[in-house]
């Protein structure tokens, strides 16, 4: 219940509640990836975007508690996309290179992959056009 509030208040951009709503859900049920995903998502969404790649990295550990409710499917696509879009919004045009990349890799759809890739090679150039 506490991530369904969470999820809520993120969606009313309310993102200090959605915050609040998903570290109670983590002190409920500890040791959940997608605890950590909806906290990349909430800094994401807020614009703090380093703290959204910590947390959307975080969010790839295995869950270290049995759980029944699964609230959204693992997207290892999405995730790396969105610590891509983090990158670039913060000036790190090669390491987004890398996490479009590794969308990409994971995508199993040919237009996202297509897309994906194109990204990828814009922000490798991007970078070199800065020499970053």
């Amino acid at each position: 219940m506490l991530l369904n509030l969470s999820l809520c208040h993120l969606a009313l951009d309310h993102y200090f509640r959605a915050f609040w709503y998903a570290c109670r859900a983590e002190d409920e049920i500890a040791g959940r990836w997608e605890i950590e995903r909806l906290k990349g998502m909430i800094f994401f969404t807020a614009g703090k975007h380093l703290k959204a790649i910590k947390s959307l990295v975080a969010s790839f550990e295995p869950n270290t508690t049995k759980i029944g409710y699964k609230p959204f499917e693992r997207d290892d696509t999405a995730v790396w996309n969105t610590i891509g879009e983090s990158f670039y919004r913060l000036g790190q045009y090669f390491e987004a290179h890398q996490a479009f990349k590794r969308a990409a890799e994971f995508c199993k759809e040919a237009m996202p992959t297509q897309l994906l890739k194109d990204r990828a090679a814009l922000m490798l150039e991007m970078s070199k056009n800065l020499g970053r």
